[in-house]
C-alpha cells in the first residue's frame, strides 16, 4: 500500500506547513 504512505505523508507535511505558517 505505497499510495495509504504517501497520502500519510502529504497530509503530515502539510498539517507540518499549516502548523509554521500560522
Amino acid at each position: 500500500m505505497e499510495i495509504l504512505r504517501d497520502r500519510l505523508m502529504q497530509c503530515f507535511q502539510a498539517g507540518i506547513e499549516r502548523r509554521t505558517s500560522q
